[in-house]
């Protein structure tokens, strides 16, 4: 039961299908090891929240130019959802 709390899709199949999504308004930390793909979630969580006109808070200690750099060698145009 979600008690009328809204989900949206994260762009990630198995968390859609078994988890229904990610919730509306949730705050998600994402840990893990070096290279264990922390990025490419958090950057894909954060692009489809953008597709969906959500508003979503990326925080990194990446620099911006390495981040969109590493995005654009997934294809991911972060450009366009940046301000």
């Amino acid at each position: 039961m979600t008690h009328g709390v809204r989900r949206i899709p994260s762009g990630f199949s198995f968390i859609d299908k078994n988890w229904g999504g990610i919730y509306r308004g949730g705050s998600y930390m994402v840990i893990g090891p070096r290279k264990s793909g922390r990025t490419l979630l958090g950057l894909q969580m954060a692009m489809e929240s953008a597709k969906s006109s959500e508003v979503c808070l990326y925080f990194t200690l990446m620099r911006p130019k390495d981040l969109m750099i590493q995005a654009a060698s997934l294809n991911f145009d972060i450009q366009s959802y940046m301000n």
